[in-house]
């Protein structure tokens, strides 16, 4: 039996790299919001949720961020497509009616708390970050 090297706590490294890049955005001026919610999950021989982050501070945010984000990467997960290229006729009850999510090779990711397109960007540089640092990983790895 082999693990897998994309884990929970490969994912939250790669968003704890990401988290000053991510704060700057949300600081300026054409974002101004106070936070974003992150999903992750490796579609594999089924799904598996690799966590969930916060990056600001979304206390006094009246929507729920961090359900809204999963529902955004259960779509991606289940099309394996970004939310913003999901056909209409995909959709199904319980999604959510805003997109920002990406998948790239089996990786979902999914964002809450910015404008649609500001999540799906952030989205994409997650699940590409955690990609790369995939790849970075197994290279060291053949090489021992």
């Amino acid at each position: 039996m082999t693990q897998n090297i994309l884990t929970p706590v490969l994912v939250a490294e790669v968003v704890e790299e990401l988290r000053p890049v991510i704060a700057a955005l949300l600081a300026q001026p054409w974002v101004n919001r106070p936070g974003v919610a992150i999903s992750v999950a490796l579609d594999l021989d089924g799904s598996e949720e690799l966590g969930d982050h916060v990056i600001g501070d979304l206390s006094t945010n009246p929507y729920p961020n961090a359900e809204i984000a999963r529902q955004k990467r259960n779509l991606s997960l289940r099309c394996r497509l970004p939310g913003s290229a999901v056909p209409a006729h995909l959709y199904r009850a319980g999604d959510s009616e805003w997109v920002g999510s990406a998948y790239v090779e089996g990786i979902a990711v999914g964002c809450a708390g910015l404008t649609e397109e500001q999540d799906e960007m952030v989205a994409h540089w997650i699940t590409h970050a955690i990609r790369q640092k995939a790849v970075m990983l197994r290279q060291s790895l053949i090489r021992v």
